[in-house]
């Protein structure tokens, strides 16, 4: 991540997937990050530190497209290459 008004770091890079990373999505309160990889996993993340959150979510066969949080933060949807769309629900606060 990097600060907007300087343009430097901010922290260590997050790293955990095998492939790179195609889409990325703040929850709503910005508590949460979710990214999406080329790998077929969604992570979640804890932004203010960098913190892995939990296992990865999986199911996907190819590359994850878009990640989106429902308005109130509680479900995750996530599109793939392979022409799915999968509902997280009860995504952790």
């Amino acid at each position: 991540m990097w600060n907007p008004a300087t343009g430097e770091p901010i922290g260590n890079p997050l790293t955990g997937h095998a492939k790179p990373v195609r889409a990325v999505a703040f929850s709503p309160d910005g508590r949460l990050l979710a990214t999406g990889s080329h790998d077929g996993t969604v992570r979640l993340w804890n932004p203010a530190t960098g913190q892995l959150i939990g296992n990865p979510l999986m199911g996907h066969t190819k590359g994850v497209w878009a990640v989106a949080f429902s308005p109130d933060g509680r479900t995750l949807a996530v599109s793939s290459f392979d022409g799915n769309i999968r509902l997280w629900r009860q995504i952790p606060p």
